[in-house]
């Protein structure tokens, strides 16, 4: 540490200040606390401070549900992974009727989305463009129920459509895995208005 005499800070950043401390005890610091009001759960459906995963679905999803994870990646994230699931036990391994995976730095030193599902072995995946996941950053991740398929957004915009390969009444359970903090799951099983006609 001795040797370092520079700070280089380049991507998607405004800085506002850089600052030292030697007296630093713990890697990597951790980020400051807001003193925002806690949020209000949304009305209706099922709202869950903090699960504990995997956690079972309280009733079947049907077109126009919705599932709205609340959460903040790690600071030194490596994966998180989303899986709707044919059930909740560990094995026989449940089917996997949707997956979602953000892994970060993959090759090459890029960040890649995978979109999928799982019967007897994986499918062919989806990737979508975008990237949207930050570390140490909060996001707000839904996954809405179309007659059509999957809807996959990030913070309010569409990541990705994905075709039901598996039948939407099989899911029973989430699960939520990797260098996450979930913060809370609302869960809407029907909501006609989100229906895109």
């Amino acid at each position: 540490m001795s040797e370092v005499s520079t700070l280089h800070v380049t991507g998607d950043v405004r800085l506002h200040r850089v600052s030292y401390d030697q007296a630093v005890t713990r890697f990597p610091a951790q980020p400051a606390t807001t003193s925002l009001p806690p949020a209000e759960p949304p009305r209706g459906g099922y709202f869950t401070q903090r699960p504990a995963f995997p956690c079972g679905l309280p009733e079947p999803i049907e077109d126009g549900g919705q599932i709205s994870i609340s959460g903040r990646v790690k600071l030194l994230p490596f994966y998180l992974a989303v899986n709707l699931l044919s059930g909740s036990q560990l094995f026989p391994e449940p089917d996997i009727i949707l997956h979602m995976s953000a892994r970060f730095k993959v090759r090459d030193d890029v960040d890649v989305v995978v979109v999928n599902s799982k019967a007897a072995g994986w499918a062919q995946e989806a990737r979508p463009v975008l990237f949207p996941f930050r570390p140490g950053r909060r996001f707000q991740l839904s996954l809405t129920c179309q007659p059509a398929g999957w809807e996959v957004a990030v913070d309010g915009a569409l990541l990705l459509r994905f075709p039901h390969r598996l039948s939407k009444s099989l899911a029973v359970a989430l699960d939520v895995r990797g260098d996450v903090l979930v913060q809370s799951v609302h869960y809407q099983p029907n909501s006609p208005d989100l229906i895109q006609l």
